[in-house]
């Protein structure tokens, strides 16, 4: 019999098949959830990463061998680091790089009296260096303006206080005296 099993008698009990009366549909299967997760995982994963690609120079600063970075957090020193490459929280993080070469500027001419009432006309180059970027960004607003506006003032003031052979012959003298004042402040 076809309805029966290959291996022997069957009772009233056991079938081995379809019974009659019953038909079988196949419902059609949904996908399976994973599916959906794997495809919404796989479009978040893309998007973070093009979200990297546009926003990474926020995140990542190089300050060069010459330079210092002074990084502030919310607005509070946080320190000065440099060189190299630093992570920066965008938003939150915020840095200032500061140049540690030497630099120079020339100082316009400044007419000034001497000791003796002579008025004469100098002008000078100063050269100066950053040797501490925290106090150079924390402690002075604008360091490059204010080095350039206190030559001038240092100038004019040295050149009044000697007389006029003083400053044609003793330059050197004029000089080392102008460093020492700028050096101090």
């Amino acid at each position: 019999d076809p309805l029966r099993g290959a291996g022997g008698s069957a009772d009233s009990s056991e079938h081995a098949g379809l019974a009659v009366g019953h038909v079988r549909r196949e419902v059609p299967k949904a996908p399976p959830a994973g599916c959906c997760i794997f495809f919404c995982t796989c479009c978040l994963y893309m998007m973070s990463f093009m979200w990297f690609l546009c926003l990474w120079p926020c995140f990542i600063r190089v300050v060069s061998e010459y330079e210092r970075g002074v990084i502030f957090r919310f607005g509070r020193f946080l320190g000065c680091k440099g060189p190299g490459l630093f992570v920066l929280l965008p938003c939150i993080d915020s840095m200032i790089v500061v140049d540690l070469r030497t630099r120079s500027f020339r100082v316009p001419n400044q007419e000034s009296m001497t000791r003796d009432s002579v008025l004469v006309q100098v002008d000078a180059v100063v050269f100066y260096k950053v040797v501490n970027p925290e106090q150079a960004i924390c402690n002075v607003n604008g360091y490059d303006r204010a080095t350039q506006l206190i030559a001038q003032t240092t100038l004019r003031s040295v050149i009044g206080q000697v007389e006029l052979d003083v400053l044609l012959s003793q330059r050197d003298v004029i000089n080392t005296k102008i460093r020492d004042i700028l050096d101090k402040d």
